[in-house]
């Protein structure tokens, strides 16, 4: 009875070094491995380690021009060869599209994307699912603790161009609890450096043996320079970046196989540069987008979290992440009003300013609106704004005839009748003028107008009955309603009062949006090709954000 074989004792491997055949490269290395106290067991298998040590590992990761992982080229061959020859079929029938093709193809893609993120919505949560069982063991397996030491990682992405390469160096830290028990959990904790000065820390709890069962991780990247992943941004955003630096937070936990994921991403003083030849999917501003995510420091900050299943075939962090940036993107340059509007209340409603017919005048709550859009730019330096001079013959030229009217009644009014005789009184408006004045000051206005004596018609003959204090007051009436009738058939508006009007509603617009907001006067603009519009007989300017 008992083990058919077993071993007790200490294990060292030194200097050991691999070559990858296809790219003539290191492939995994390291200076020294060793297992203190192994313990293996043979019928019954069982084997444990109380500390696994692996001194200076190297791994090269290199994804080729045809898109193969070299891992899988050498553990795989005759996978990887059928992959690729699969993959250049692709590629080839991908490259006999016509562009409208292409385009078809590509809005199949779009709608097959967003109808299976409809279904994943309409289900909500997911109830457990059922977990076939872990295959049983052949070697039932306990490590104490992995160490790792010194720890190097090359990689490699060929497949853009240009080429994209980067090391994670000094690797080093500690797995421990390591075990084929379904149950239990192992402890990460584990950092180094991207490049020498990024640093990389990765902690947390994981079922190694059964990651989808449990998993509990926080990885954290510090200060990666940005213009690193160039090869990329040409091709997603369209430019190289000239300047900026990445922090990530990022939470992983699974439990039966459902995935709560959390992303904070941080890039600061981000900077975009010249434009690439090769731009792949870029579609979106991404200047523009870039200066309104960024606040007064500099900093765009991001939380995206993604949930899901992994029993769900359709379900990928990578593009689903990147799909909730390009949305944010798209929302944050197709309503940038409603942005700000979530860093200060009533920004979103300063894109559209009202005037009534005829008045350069704001209402106090446009007033305050202007005021919170001036605020939320402030945190925001790289943004201006562009504010239309416009008015509109149709809405606005009955409201200036009238005021054309009223200022040439006054001025008649003035010359045909005496100065009050009380110092300080005013006289009393037109309308309360006795009939007598009413008249003498139209036919005055009148003569002004036309250059003219006015010829008032007879008037009509009173109703039989009527007294004569009566009969005289409806002539009067009469005289009164022809010269004003007259009077305002002569007023007319010149094309500097449409002018004079657009100005002042423009320099009203500057004025709200600078008083007292702390909003530097080279950031507002007031333009003539700005939309100018007429709604509910009002004229409405809309503001544009640049």
């Amino acid at each position: 009875p008992g083990p058919e074989l077993r071993f007790d004792g200490d294990v060292t491997i030194d200097k050991f070094a691999s070559i990858d055949n296809t790219l003539k490269q290191d492939f995994v290395n390291f200076q020294r491995l060793e297992l203190r106290k192994l313990s293996y067991a043979m019928g019954p298998d069982s084997a444990s380690i109380d500390q696994v040590l692996v001194h200076k590992p190297f791994a090269r990761f290199v994804i080729s021009p045809d898109r193969v992982i070299n891992i899988s080229a050498v553990l795989d061959p005759e996978g990887t060869r059928a992959a690729l020859v699969a993959r250049r079929a692709e590629a080839a029938a991908e490259a006999a599209l016509t562009p409208a093709q292409r385009r078809e193809r590509d809005r199949a893609r779009e709608a097959a994307q967003n109808q299976a993120e409809k279904e994943r919505e309409a289900r909500g949560p997911i109830a457990e699912p059922a977990l076939a069982p872990l295959p049983e063991e052949t070697t039932p397996v306990r490590v104490r603790q992995l160490r790792i030491d010194g720890g190097t990682l090359d990689f490699a992405d060929n497949f853009v161009q240009p080429n994209f390469a980067a090391r994670i160096v000094q690797l080093s830290g500690t797995m421990t609890g390591l075990s084929s028990d379904p149950a239990s959990h192992a402890q990460l904790d584990f950092n180094g450096r991207l490049d020498e000065f990024s640093p990389v820390t990765i902690s947390g709890e994981v079922q190694p043996f059964s990651f989808e069962r449990y998993t509990d991780i926080d990885l954290r990247f510090e200060n990666i320079s940005l213009p690193i992943f160039n090869p990329y941004s040409g091709q997603l955003a369209g430019y190289s970046i000239a300047k900026g630096k990445l922090t990530t937070d990022l939470h992983y936990q699974i439990e039966n196989r459902d995935l709560d994921a959390k992303h904070h991403i941080v890039i600061d003083q981000l900077e975009w540069g010249e434009a690439t030849a090769a731009k792949g999917e870029a579609t979106l501003p991404v200047k523009f987008a870039t200066v309104l995510l960024r606040d007064k420091d500099g900093v765009i900050d991001l939380d995206i979290p993604v949930t899901g299943t992994l029993d769900d075939p359709s379900f990928r962090i990578g593009p689903i992440v990147w799909q909730v940036i390009k949305n944010l993107i798209v929302k944050a340059v197709t309503a940038p009003f409603s942005l700000l509007g979530a860093l200060f209340s009533g920004a979103e409603e300063a894109q559209h300013v009202e005037f009534s017919p005829g008045s350069a005048v704001l209402d106090p709550a446009t007033v305050e609106h202007l005021g919170a859009l001036a605020k939320s730019m402030v945190d925001k330096p790289g943004l201006k704004v562009d504010v239309p001079v416009g008015s509109l013959p149709e809405i606005d030229g009955p409201a200036l005839l009238d005021l054309a009217y009223e200022s040439a009644l006054a001025a008649a009014t003035d010359e045909a009748l005496p100065p009050p005789r009380k110092e300080g009184a005013t006289r009393p408006p037109f309308d309360e003028l006795s009939a007598k004045n009413q008249i003498a000051v139209l036919e005055a206005l009148v003569r002004k107008l036309t250059g003219a004596e006015p010829v008032v018609p007879e008037p009509a003959q009173p109703p039989e009955g009527t007294s004569r204090d009566d009969a005289k007051a409806m002539q009067q009436a009469a005289t009164v309603g022809f010269l004003q009738k007259e009077a305002r058939s002569h007023v007319s508006v010149d094309a500097s009062e449409y002018e004079r009007l657009a100005k002042e509603r423009a320099t009203a617009v500057e004025q709200a949006l600078l008083e007292g907001s702390g909003l530097d006067s080279s950031r507002v603009f007031t333009v003539r090709d700005g939309k100018v519009l007429a709604k509910d007989g009002k004229v409405q300017l809309e503001l544009e954000l640049k």
